[in-house]
């Protein structure tokens, strides 16, 4: 089963892989920004120099390209690296002022999806606000998943030393 997806995944990047040849001439990518802007108008509602895609609510630009959606950031990948793994990861989840991602290549990594989901931030409904941390009672227990199981890295007095014991063990796992 995982030779199939694989194989369904090759296919996929494959296929973004020649819409990008395809759509490279159309477009003008300016490395400083992170962003990309159409070179030729591809529709009425379009003008050249609009910026390509829109932006959706997570803060990644997606774009319709020959009837399938790309994300910006897979686009710009392509053009710097002429390479298109499976995953890409944005190094800094921060929003910038117009809400979205920062597409900059120093910004991008490419990532597997254990790595990503390790990366990302609390959860919203985390009440104490500190991933990797739960409280028991007065005290504060520090964890992180490691290949699919939850490691109990130890009980602490406050939330500062848990949180600490919870970024070191993550740092020195994702580095």
């Amino acid at each position: 089963m995982s030779a199939n997806r694989d194989e369904c995944v090759k296919q996929k990047i494959a296929n973004e892989i020649a819409a990008f040849i395809k759509l490279k001439p159309l477009i003008r990518y300016d490395a400083e920004q992170g962003r990309v802007f159409w070179a030729v108008s591809p529709g009425k509602r379009v003008k050249i120099g609009d910026e390509i895609g829109v932006l959706v609510h997570n803060g990644y630009r997606r774009f319709r390209f020959q009837k399938n959606l790309y994300r910006t950031h897979r686009l710009i990948w392509w053009l710097e690296k002429g390479v298109l793994p499976d995953l890409i990861d944005h190094c800094c989840a921060i929003l910038n002022e117009r809400g979205e991602r920062d597409n900059r290549i120093a910004n991008l990594r490419e990532s597997t999806g254990a790595a990503s989901q390790a990366y990302r931030q609390h959860r919203k409904r985390n009440k104490l606000g500190v991933k990797g941390v739960t409280q028991r009672g007065s005290r504060f227990r520090a964890h992180i998943q490691v290949n699919g199981k939850l490691k109990a890295l130890g009980t602490f007095d406050t939330i500062e030393e848990a949180a600490s014991a919870y970024n070191e063990a993550a740092s020195q796992k994702w580095q």
